[in-house]
């Protein structure tokens, strides 16, 4: 059943109100007929209890009503374990409303009591009657050994339709210690019996119910898993299938990632390649300058470091074509900028090897400082003699 539960300020505020003394709840109604079904939407406005306005919506079949009628003013009933709403008010064509009273039923109270639930207000009683909340219910999850459940909990399986069959189909899955807790949660992201037993049977048989609530968060679907396993991961922990979804990895990423030389890439690696934005676009373009075996590793360092194609190709051009992802990789950790290998060239050392253009920039040698000791030598240094009189502090 669709409901919606909302509150001024606090979602599902009523749990940890204060004791009422009132013995009845009254509010306003409205509804729509859609067939068989009626839309009811009550409202308790600017109620201390509630801590402000208090809205509901729940659909109901026309026959839970007691007495209900159409085209005139009238009195019907929607009648539970935990008490009677008595609705006032006029059906106008699919149309209605009026004001309500909740009397809460103090035989259900009492027998609340006796199975040790707190902290029991009208305010949670008219929850529980909107929920349907029943004797028997509460008599079944305690034989399903939920009989520490408290109050709030036993509300929330009733607004999340924790149903006794839906417990017990995931009991009968493997999950008899289940908590109160992740049962909600399960309702929550939609996990259902079936979509656990499909998981089961593609490999998953002891996946916990943390991982499953974060699978459905995440829309790790059965079809999802069967295209990782069908890729050969059949074997991924449910961790790295969560990361897959959370950055977007997708069956054509990974095939492309194949065609490209890279089929025994790791699940660790490819979450790595997502992370920082390697596409199949940037690979075959560095795999277009010359880098055709380029590690994984080193691909995600090229991003890390923005080692970008553009700046590789411009560096290739500057006479360095044979240049290794590891020292392009050195070049943009110190800044060996295009223009700084420029200058360095202009000043008569255009074969200087990629390494000493690294030492240059460790040390601080720049076009302003090789003039200033060529004036001084009056000759052109090696770079090994400029690196040195640097370190010396000349």
């Amino acid at each position: 059943m669709k409901k919606i539960l909302l509150t001024l300020g606090v979602l599902l505020c009523f749990v940890t109100a204060p004791l009422s003394s009132q013995d009845t709840i009254e509010g306003t109604w409205k509804a729509k007929v859609r067939k068989e079904r009626i839309e009811m939407r009550m409202s308790i406005p600017d109620n201390k209890d509630f801590y402000g306005d208090w809205n509901y919506c729940e659909y109901y079949k026309k026959s839970d009503f007691s007495g209900l009628q159409f085209g005139k003013d009238h009195t019907f009933k929607l009648t539970r374990n935990a008490g009677t709403i008595s609705f006032q008010g006029k059906f106008s064509g699919n149309s209605g409303s009026g004001q309500f009273s909740f009397q809460s039923d103090n035989k259900f109270k009492r027998f609340l009591t006796s199975k040790g639930f707190e902290g029991i207000t009208d305010k949670k009683m008219l929850v529980l009657c909107l929920n349907d909340v029943s004797r028997q219910y509460v008599e079944d999850l305690f034989k399903l050994s939920y009989s520490g459940i408290s109050l709030s909990k036993l509300i929330s399986f009733a607004i999340h339709d924790v149903s006794i069959d839906y417990i017990k189909d995931i009991h009968a899955l493997g999950y008899k210690d289940i908590s109160p807790s992740k049962l909600i949660s399960f309702r929550i992201h939609g996990v259902e019996p079936e979509y656990i037993k499909k998981l089961h049977g593609l490999g998953y048989s002891d996946i916990s119910p943390s991982k499953l609530i974060s699978f459905a968060i995440h829309g790790a679907s059965v079809q999802y898993v069967k295209d990782m396993n069908s890729l050969g991961f059949k074997n991924i922990e449910p961790s790295k299938l969560i990361s897959f979804r959370i950055h977007g990895i997708r069956k054509d990423f990974i095939k492309s990632l194949r065609k490209l030389g890279y089929s025994d890439i790791s699940p660790s690696r490819i979450i790595s390649f997502s992370i920082h934005g390697i596409s199949s676009k940037f690979i075959r373009e560095i795999q277009s300058l010359g880098y055709k075996d380029i590690s994984s590793s080193k691909l995600i360092s090229f991003r890390i470091h923005d080692v970008e194609p553009k700046y590789i190709k411009s560096v290739h051009d500057l006479g360095y074509s044979e240049i290794s992802p590891s020292k392009l990789i050195s070049f943009a950790i110190h800044d060996v900028s295009l223009d700084f290998i420029k200058d360095i060239h202009s000043l008569g050392y255009k074969d200087i090897s990629p390494s000493k253009l690294i030492s240059f920039r460790i040390h601080g040698i720049d076009k302003k400082y090789i003039k200033y000791v060529q004036d001084k030598w009056e000759s052109k240094l090696s770079p090994e003699k400029i690196i040195s009189l640097k370190i010396q502090g000349f």
